[in-house]
């Protein structure tokens, strides 16, 4: 067996069976990607799919057990040729992040601009996207790290690693009749149209759990994908706002008034996610430790070793502090 031919199982697996896309995904043919399948199944001496014809519809048992044997050989390839590729060019590269638009806006400026000091070659592809497009951008390769509140930590492909938690902020017009009031209330909140993030988005979830839980129907009568959007909405006079508190800038307290949500509304978490078995590069250790600062670079590159179970416990564990801390 060879490195192309375990590159082809893995990427077959992760592209739901589909030779096609596969084939696709690895700049090759079906018939190529097929005949290093077959290659591979007579090299192992066993199946590795269960099929119907010549359509694949199943991994048989021998192919559950060598699906992540073989990503990780492929992710130490890659990281190989990272390394000599960092050796060249120690600080340059390029870091492919896929993120919401609140993450890329209000959060990662600072880190950017940070890391850039160190690294003044490297470039950066920012895609900014829903959280489930987030997630499935990186299981796909199509970015190596992906931010996001939500959407990370479900997708089965990936290691979301806890960043930092938040909660949510009112904004009021001036002149808004809560501006009067210290501590809001959520009958307080469910008494005036509002303008939120879509259900998809940003801790929206919590949110609604919480006027659930209270028998309110909060009006919202916009639902935006990002904050700038529900800023401009509230600026106009169509509503009350409710954000991220990270979203909240200096300018916004000229226009707006502001109010804290944390009595009110569950922490958040916001993730950063890479590939199971993938191996991060120098510098995507780097950046995820400042995003991620409960881990440690060596920590990191473990991670790929490290049975579900564990991971799973020592991350809960994690976001259990992190939400009693109360931090971000």
């Amino acid at each position: 067996m060879n490195q192309q031919q375990l590159a082809c199982f893995a990427k077959v697996c992760s592209e739901e069976l589909n030779v096609s896309r596969a084939a696709a995904a690895l700049f090759t043919s079906q018939p190529a990607v097929s005949r290093h399948l077959q290659n591979l199944e007579e090299a192992l001496g066993t199946p590795l799919f269960e099929r119907r014809g010549r359509k694949l519809i199943g991994l048989t048992n021998a192919g559950k057990r060598t699906l992540h044997h073989a990503q990780v050989v492929v992710a130490q390839f890659e990281a190989l040729e990272r390394i000599a590729r960092e050796e060249r060019n120690p600080r340059g590269g390029t870091l492919s992040i896929s993120t919401t638009h609140t993450q890329s806006n209000y959060l990662l400026p600072d880190v950017i601009s940070e890391i850039r000091h160190d690294y003044p070659e490297l470039r950066f592809n920012l895609h900014q996207s829903m959280p489930i497009q987030v997630a499935e951008m990186v299981a796909s390769g199509v970015a190596n790290i992906g931010i996001a509140t939500e959407s990370v930590s479900k997708h089965p492909d990936l290691i979301a690693l806890p960043a930092y938690s938040w909660n949510r902020l009112l904004l009021i017009p001036k002149g808004h009749p809560l501006e009067s009031i210290d501590e809001i209330t959520l009958e307080d909140l469910a008494s005036y149209p509002m303008v939120t993030y879509v259900t998809s988005m940003t801790g929206r979830k919590l949110m609604d759990s919480a006027f659930e839980k209270a028998g309110l129907v909060p009006d919202i009568v916009i639902a935006a994908n990002d904050s700038d959007t529900i800023k401009a909405y509230v600026n106009n006079g169509i509503g009350i706002g409710v954000i991220a508190e990270m979203a909240f800038s200096d300018e916004d307290a000229k226009r707006f008034s502001m109010r804290p949500l944390k009595h009110l509304f569950d922490n958040n978490i916001t993730r950063v996610a890479i590939r199971r078995a993938y191996v991060p590069s120098r510098v995507e250790l780097d950046f995820l430790t400042r995003l991620s600062p409960y881990w440690s670079e060596e920590e990191i590159v473990n991670i790929v070793e490290m049975p579900k179970e564990k991971l799973k416990a020592q991350i809960k564990k994690i976001e259990k502090s992190m939400l009693k801390g109360n931090d971000g």
